[in-house]
């Protein structure tokens, strides 16, 4: 019989409310924030504007800590935004970390190239040709992968990957990625010769370098554009801020022309650094603002849970109070009938109404004890624990359900493990567990007009220290959604139920150190096992 744990759900988590930043919709104050940073750009860039091309001091570990700095920030952004793949796979946030792969590698390749960063004329390349090259690729790859992830965003991706597909999407993005960065990299460094020059000097720019520059901004402009059409989420949004700063650097090469080491040429360097550090901020806060709504959400459910709880110590006690009185009177007047036909001889008859008494007042005591046993249930007192035969556990219940079972024409199957060891807790407690696991059995399998009704009772070892008790029915089952919050109070699949059997029987089970486990299959019965630590040896 195929079957599922409690617990599972197969809902989306977009159906409730966004779990990854990627989907959280972009709220007014955060529109406002990001324009406020992209008028205080502006603003820098009018200051500094007047005195672009002053020059000021020359530091040469600036290019290589800067952009070691970047890079870091960029790989970090890449890892939270796979982290956010693994947890909703978009092929748009695929396309998106690797665009900050490709920003991180080659910012941090372009300083081995960079001259005077470590040595006059770089480490590898070149010089300055070899450095404009991985320029361009550094800004030209990430501007590609903001298009790719505005255009593929909004697709409907509502399949749930498996871990294992989540993982070689993942790995294949890093491993195709990388590769295109070696090839490029050696291209650009071992035969850059091949290649059109960039510079026809250390400090002059060849035409192509103006071009390059300009169509870096053209390609940086159509992605903030495409993402500010297609906005939608607080990443859109700051992704917008992200793509512009980058501006700063296409700006000082088309407009200022300003050379290196200059005020704009620091500016520009600045809003680089903007830009990097711009979407791992909005992840890091974001994700711990979603981390604290989801701590929130737990806790309210906790105490929403609490307050059902103690609803159900109220109502338990304000019945058991009413009802335990003609419960009393029940069993007195029983015992007194009996006495009485004593004195009558003995017949058919009489035999027959001294049995139904019998019942009637074990049943009373039976129902005095329920109450009982509830009250105890939510009470602080520790109530002392007894050695408890599991497979008698099981006998009893049968025995006291027998009339309901022959009713209702279910046949039984019990399987009893022998030699089970013992274990500790309240035998009236713990029968009314498998009690009630039992007669929701019958109810269910009642709502079947056509096929066999059977229930099976076992006993089981359970582990080197603990006993199973199962029920199993060929009942209608039980959905997946419902089995999920079958525990919860106030929950029942019963047309006339309240919803607290199954609740009270849980908290039972938990208050012996054990647990309930439930699973099902629509149309194929349901299956409940009571699992208890032994004692000690």
């Amino acid at each position: 019989m195929s079957k599922s744990a409690t617990g599972q759900s197969t809902s989306d988590p977009r159906q409730d409310f966004p779990v990854i930043v990627a989907a959280l919709p972009a709220t007014a104050r955060q529109n406002r924030i990001a324009k406020g940073v992209l008028t205080f750009m502006a603003i820098v860039i009018l200051i500094v504007l007047p005195f672009a091309h002053l020059k000021l001091y020359e530091v040469s570990a600036f290019i290589p800590v800067l952009q070691t700095v970047m890079c870091f920030a960029d790989l970090i952004t890449a890892g939270l935004l796979f982290a956010q793949f693994s947890i909703q796979p978009m092929r748009a946030l695929l396309a998106l970390a690797s665009g900050y792969i490709f920003s991180g590698m080659f910012a941090f390749l372009q300083t081995f190239a960079f001259p005077g960063a470590y040595a006059p004329n770089g480490l590898v390349g070149d010089g300055s040709n070899s450095a404009a090259w991985l320029f361009l690729f550094w800004h030209s790859g990430f501007s590609t992968a903001v298009v790719a992830y505005a255009l593929t965003k909004d697709a409907d991706e509502s399949a749930t990957l498996p871990d294992r597909s989540v993982g070689i999407a993942i790995s294949t993005t890093i491993v195709c990625v990388m590769m295109i960065i070696v090839g490029l990299t050696w291209v650009v460094t071992a035969r850059v010769s091949y290649l059109p020059d960039f510079y026809v000097t250390p400090t002059q720019q060849a035409p192509l370098a103006r071009a390059a520059n300009f169509l870096l901004g053209i390609l940086s402009v159509g992605a903030a554009s495409l993402l500010f059409v297609r906005r939608r989420t607080v990443l859109d949004v700051w992704l917008i801020v992200t793509v512009l700063a980058t501006l700063a650097d296409h700006t000082v090469a088309i407009i200022l022309a300003a050379p290196r080491f200059t005020a704009g040429w620091y500016m520009a360097r600045g809003f680089a650094l903007v830009a990097s550090c711009t979407t791992l901020l909005l992840l890091l806060t974001e994700t711990t603002f979603l981390y604290a709504r989801l701590a929130n959400v737990i806790v309210l459910l906790r105490r929403e849970r609490e307050g059902r709880l103690m609803h159900t110590e109220a109502v338990v006690a304000a019945i058991a109070h009413e009802v335990r009185q003609p419960l009393a009177s029940i069993t007195n007047n029983s015992a007194a009938a009996q006495t009485l036909l004593m004195r009558f001889p003995s017949n058919p008859a009489t035999d027959q109404i001294k049995e139904i008494l019998v019942d009637v007042e074990r049943d009373g005591f039976r129902a005095n004890e329920v109450f009982a046993n509830l009250r105890a249930l939510f009470s602080d007192k520790q109530r002392k624990r007894y050695p408890i035969d599991a497979n008698e556990l099981a006998r009893e219940a049968l025995h006291v359900l027998r009339r309901e079972l022959k009713d209702n024409a279910i046949s039984t199957n019990l399987q009893l493990s022998p030699d089970l060891p013992l274990v500790a807790g309240h035998g009236g407690q713990l029968r009314e567990v498998i009690l009630n696991i039992i007669q929701n059995a019958i109810d269910a399998m009642a709502t079947v007009a056509d096929g066999e009704r059977f229930l099976r009772l076992e006993t089981h070892a359970h582990g080197a220290a603990k006993v199973a008790i199962s029920v199993e029915d060929s009942g209608p089952g039980i959905d997946q959604e419902e089995i999920a919050r079958i525990f919860d109070p106030f929950v029942t699949t019963k047309a006339s139920g309240i919803g607290l059997g199954l609740a009270v029987c849980k908290k039972i089970v938990e208050q012996h150190g054990g647990h309930l486990l439930a699973s099902s299959e629509r149309g194929r019965g349901a299956r409940f096992e009571v699992v208890l630590p032994t004692l000690p040896a």
